[in-house]
């Protein structure tokens, strides 16, 4: 019975497939040599949001978490003149993102170019946008807008997202697709000294626009600069969105982007939108969340007077709950969002370190200490930590397969996994090369051959 299900085609197909991993994993240890691979150096992962309607009519704002293995992505969508962009984006970026290819900078930026398709088709409105893409120690920022990212290190601002702003850049390209951006300045009530197309000869007073920025002036005025619609009347006040079909075809929709190698030491990521920017600058909020987590108070009931929607991890939360409190207390007169991103360094060491010591004790003829070197080299690369030990504790309990085949075959599940979720996908692509070229050369004989020596092993 079990030369049967050895020699039928499928499983001669899966022993090839294993020896094609054999042989990636070898030219793998000769281009590193006998080096010891150093601990995974990726974080445990934990996340919060608190969003508050404040002082505006309605609530605007959107956002996305997930807990999944393998990339975790994180988004907050400041939506204006509506809410469906911001709503449509949040339901639908990990399915663009996933159904994309490239790197996460390419997934990020063609998933931006399919939504805002989607979105100028379908809604008038439209949404800022600030999301992160996390792969093990990599994390990937991208954005549209003024919702920003602040990621922290020790205390202190390690990185963070510019704002799209209306630099000369971005005027000149609103003018070379037919668009105009229009001056506005003045004071409450609608009183206005001044409301004119910008010109040429403006550019030299353009950094007056970004002192300011919403806040007043010495005198009490408001200065802003906005792309005029199709009628001339003063519309969006950014450059880049996504949605708004009534400028959409004067205005870039290209996110963004920026990647960082996370490192122990950044702690934790800010994910905000322009509420909480306008009244707050990033050392500010760096400040606050930092002494929320230093406090570790326990989450409580909000005031039923301040409405609040907060989801995820409780510290997580009670550090994006004081951000959005902050800018609250601080006046802030739009819809305030914060999702806070923890990194938790020692808990997934710890993780690695157990994992490794129950998938090593398979016994079989690869050696144990070549067994942990390329599972560290996949865990450190941050492919599917929790799919590779959930296979492989699967593996420990069947039975069925001997001792030799065992080993083999969770190097095998890594690559077949690879597959399946594409953070693996160049291992996955090379692997199936070897095996292709390993099926077309090989003569059944052979095949037969060492299928019979392996069973022969195994049975010894």
């Amino acid at each position: 019975m079990f030369l049967k299900e050895v020699f039928d085609m499928k499983n001669i197909g899966k022993l090839l497939a294993l020896g094609a991993v054999l042989v990636v994993c070898a030219a793998y240890y000769l281009s590193v040599g006998a080096m010891d691979v150093a601990p995974p150096t990726f974080p445990a992962i934990t996340w919060g949001v608190s969003e508050r309607q404040g002082n505006r009519p309605s609530m605007e704002d959107a956002y996305y978490a997930n807990d999944e293995a393998g990339v975790k992505i994180y988004g907050i969508f400041d939506g204006h003149g509506g809410r469906s962009t911001a709503d449509y984006v949040a339901a639908n970026l990990a399915t663009k993102y996933h159904a994309a290819s490239g790197d996460a900078g390419a997934r990020l930026k063609m998933s931006f170019e399919d939504l805002h398709q989607h979105v100028v088709a379908n809604f008038r409105d439209g949404a800022t946008a600030i999301v992160a893409a996390i792969e093990g120690s990599h994390l990937t920022l991208a954005w549209l807008g003024d919702a920003r990212a602040v990621l922290e290190r020790n205390g202190m601002l390690a990185d963070a997202t510019q704002d799209h702003e209306f630099t000369e850049a971005e005027i000149r390209a609103i003018w070379a697709r037919g668009g105009r951006v229009r001056i506005m300045i003045g004071g409450d009530m609608g009183r206005l000294r001044e409301n004119r197309s910008f010109v040429g000869n403006d550019f030299r007073h353009l950094e007056n626009f970004h002192k300011y920025g919403k806040r007043p002036d010495e005198h009490g005025m408001h200065h802003t600069l906005r792309v005029e619609d199709n009628q001339g009347r003063p519309s969006l006040n950014m450059p880049r969105s996504l949605g708004d079909a009534h400028v959409a075809r004067f205005m870039s929709h290209e996110p963004g982007l920026k990647s960082i190698q996370l490192e122990p030491g950044n702690n934790f990521l800010i994910l905000a939108c322009d509420g909480v920017w306008d009244v707050l600058d990033n050392e500010e909020a760096i400040g606050i969340v930092r002494q929320a987590f230093d406090s570790k108070s326990a989450l409580s009931a909000r005031n039923l007077f301040e409405p609040t929607t907060e989801h995820g991890d409780d510290a997580c939360v009670m550090a994006a709950r004081a951000l959005i409190d902050a800018a609250y207390e601080k006046g802030s007169g739009d819809n305030i969002s914060a999702l806070v991103i923890a990194f938790d360094w020692k808990k997934k060491e710890a993780e690695v370190d157990e994992a490794i010591k129950k998938i090593t004790t398979l016994e079989g003829s690869v050696e144990k200490e070549e067994q942990e070197k390329i599972l560290r080299a996949h865990l450190e690369a941050g492919r599917g930590f929790e799919k590779v030990l959930e296979e492989a504790m699967k593996l420990k309990e069947d039975e069925a397969m001997t001792k030799k085949l065992e080993a083999l075959h969770l190097f095998s599940l890594l690559v077949e996994q690879g597959r399946a979720y594409e953070q693996a996908g160049e291992a996955a692509d090379a692997v199936l090369g070897v095996a292709k070229a390993m099926w077309q050369k090989a003569p059944a004989m052979r095949l037969k051959k060492l299928i019979e020596k392996k069973k022969a092993e195994a049975e010894k």
